[in-house]
């Protein structure tokens, strides 16, 4: 014996669903309100900075920093070249020299507030001078790094465009991907 249910007008079930996303607050759903610090700009390159930084985010009421903590895996003397945390792999920046760890206090200072700190690098752009200035590792190993089909057995070149060459780790090189990781 087949039992029958009744059905619910469309309306009704549609109602039930917007009713039960209604009773949700807005602390439920909290907003990402978030800005981008680049390594080019001011913002990460001294305690003063972030300082700054920091309190026009709570200012602005956000709950998220998103520095740039890597533009290039080498040192050639730019304020943005290396990493801004005191790393044992990739050079640091000149704002992350002697104790100072601008990540570390970043993240420190920002937590006080209740704000998050989501850092992001570029992976793959080592650096614009070869071999990769201060960067052991890479000058080691030419063969993780991309080439043009044409200059293929005549080491890494200067991938770009738009006066924005850099030499460029080749992403499918598992090697150049456990480098990164």
């Amino acid at each position: 014996m087949r039992m029958r249910y009744p059905r619910r007008p469309l309306y009704v079930g549609l109602s039930l669903a917007l009713a039960t996303l209604a009773t949700h607050s807005a602390a439920d759903a909290a907003e990402f309100r978030s800005f981008w610090a680049d390594a080019f700009s001011e913002g990460c390159k001294s305690q003063a900075q972030i300082n700054d930084m920091v309190a026009r985010a709570v200012e602005g009421r956000y709950n998220a920093i998103i520095p740039q903590v890597l533009a290039y895996q080498e040192y050639t003397g730019g304020s943005a070249r290396g990493a801004f945390w005191h790393s044992d792999i990739v050079p640091r920046a000149p704002a992350a020299s002697g104790s100072f760890d601008p990540l570390a206090y970043l993240v420190q200072r920002a937590h006080q507030y209740g704000i998050e700190v989501h850092p992001w690098l570029v992976p793959y752009r080592a650096g614009s001078t070869w071999p990769p200035n201060g960067n052991p590792t890479l000058a080691a190993h030419p063969e993780w790094f991309m080439t043009t089909q044409g200059g293929m057995n005549g080491g890494p070149q200067l991938m770009g465009s738009d006066n924005n060459y850099a030499y460029y780790l080749d992403p499918g090189s598992p090697d150049a991907q456990e480098y990164l990781i």
